[in-house]
């Protein structure tokens, strides 16, 4: 389950923040206008901060997505299934909840910038108690007289998922409020253009679920 809920920070790790001089650039703005853009889909911020056209930083996230549903091939779904799964994911990315704090900038030129997230509740055991009611269920069709094939089987585990997490997805339920600290910093070229380490980025949106426990 960890690889179907792992739209990398694309958007995040493409563009660095190009500003007038450092003591202008927004380092809480900027961190905000990232995350909205890759966890909720509003680019407006984003396009604005690093100006790029809306309309280029939507393709790319909707790359990135396509290329995660692409994961779901190995279960033999359709195209009507696979449709389904990215509607649940973006609704799922929609639920989650961060806070962004204020920026406080350091003697090296960075800035550290506070991110409270709230990690929502959504997967649980799902990957493990699918296994075990794909199981239950080949043995019963077993003892039945039936022999399920691999693609009734894969049919059984992606609907189960759906359902489950279409399930958790609606109770919102969240953890406790964790503050994850988030280090921007000039590139190494051009002290005007900002980034974020990707690592750290990835590890962010990690957090704002539980999908990483699988």
């Amino acid at each position: 389950m960890k690889k179907l809920f792992t739209i990398v920070a694309a958007i995040l790790a493409m563009a660095g923040v190009l500003t007038g001089c450092g003591a202008d650039f927004d380092a809480s703005g900027y961190v905000k206008a990232c995350l909205d853009a890759n966890v909720h889909g509003e680019y407006a911020a984003y396009a604005e901060i690093t100006k790029t056209e809306e309309s280029v930083i939507q393709s790319q996230h909707d790359e990135v997505i396509e290329q995660e549903m692409a994961m779901l091939d190995v279960f033999n779904i359709d195209d009507a299934t696979k449709d389904k799964f990215r509607e649940l994911f973006l609704t799922v990315y929609d639920s989650c909840k961060y806070e962004v704090g204020e920026a406080a900038k350091n003697d090296d030129g960075t800035f550290t910038v506070p991110v409270t997230v709230y990690k929502l509740k959504a997967f649980g055991n799902l990957a493990e108690d699918a296994q075990v009611y794909v199981q239950d269920y080949y043995e019963q069709e077993m003892e039945a007289g039936n022999d399920p094939s691999q693609d009734e089987l894969y049919a059984k585990i992606v609907d189960y998922m759906y359902e489950k997490l279409s399930e958790n997805v609606k109770k919102l339920e969240y953890g406790d409020p964790e503050v994850r600290n988030v280090k921007v910093e000039p590139t190494a070229s051009n002290s005007r253009v900002y980034q974020i380490e990707t690592n750290e980025l990835q590890d962010l949106m990690y957090a704002l679920t539980d999908a990483m426990e699988q």
